[in-house]
């Protein structure tokens, strides 16, 4: 399916895939670096230990370890290799990492889903990138993640996702968004922020351009309900913030605390585009009329 790469038209380019996703089944385990596994074998990785390998029948066996597992969609395209998404959690400080490979839908869509169990917490994780940048497309890197805490205190969530990113050199347009939901159990919900830092961060070569959600924030409910984190946006239009175009990655931070028994569900996204040639030339041209119009 041929999808547009004008910039008029990323609202389409949502809807396509939303509609491509809706197939999906689930193929293919997979957790950490790349090996030989097959299907049916799912790696356990301790963070200070050796791996262990486990039959999809034995899972519970695995019950002490980080677990992933990736879901492909029924409509992939032969031969077409997805970007490597690095992810890294850190709950209560204690860290771990794994390479999510996803399938591809198409039009350099790929499709990627996961879920991380651990003692004292479940992930659930879901991203669509749109890999379409470096030919002068959209690169987009959309999640759906969802969070709970599963201990009997609060935690302290901190999330790393990189994209590799290759774009042409010189400058580029970046935007993003995050909203999110919580839900609280029989003693009510709540979210709020780690120390200073802020729920979203985006990032160009490790460099930060843009926070969403700012320190400190609070989110509560009631027994057994549910509110919604207020949406933050930058860039906006998406995309429009000028920096320099990505060479290595692009990649999203989260940081939050969530209470004890409590789930967090949180949607972002992150696009870039390099714009045609030219097109920069003229955002500075307008700028300088709009400068001179103030001063006259």
């Amino acid at each position: 399916m041929a999808l547009t790469r004008e910039r008029g038209n990323l609202l389409e380019i949502r809807q396509r895939i939303a509609g491509l996703t809706k197939g999906s089944r689930i193929e293919q385990f997979r957790f950490g670096r790349q090996g030989d596994e097959s299907p049916e074998v799912i790696r356990c990785r301790k963070g200070l230990g050796k791996d262990m390998m486990a039959n999809i029948r034995t899972l519970g066996t695995c019950c002490l370890t980080s677990i992933a597992l990736v879901a492909t969609s029924s409509t992939a395209i032969a031969g077409d290799d997805a970007p490597v998404l690095e992810v890294d959690w850190t709950v209560d400080g204690t860290s771990d990492a794994g390479s999510l490979t996803g399938e591809g839908l198409g039009a350099g869509i790929y499709l990627y889903t996961a879920s991380t169990i651990g003692e004292g917490f479940e992930i659930n994780w879901s991203f669509t990138v749109t890999d379409n940048g470096a030919s002068g497309g959209f690169e987009i890197l959309a999640s759906a993640l969802g969070f709970t805490n599963t201990s009997s205190d609060d935690s302290n969530f901190e999330i790393a996702v990189s994209l590799p990113v290759m774009l042409n050199p010189g400058n580029a347009f970046y935007g993003g968004s995050v909203a999110g939901s919580l839900t609280g159990d029989d003693g009510g919900g709540y979210l709020a922020s780690m120390g200073d830092s802020a729920l979203y961060n985006a990032y160009v070569d490790g460099e930060g351009i843009a926070s969403l959600v700012e320190a400190p924030f609070e989110l509560t409910t009631d027994p057994f309900g549910s509110a919604d984190l207020v949406a933050e946006a930058f860039g906006d239009p998406i995309p429009s913030l000028e920096a320099l175009a990505a060479q290595e990655s692009m990649s999203i931070g989260l940081n939050f605390m969530l209470g004890a028994g409590d789930s967090f569900a949180v949607t972002s996204n992150y696009v870039a585009q390099v714009p045609a040639p030219g097109a920069l030339a003229l955002l500075g041209i307008a700028g300088g009329f709009n400068r001179r119009r103030r001063r006259a």
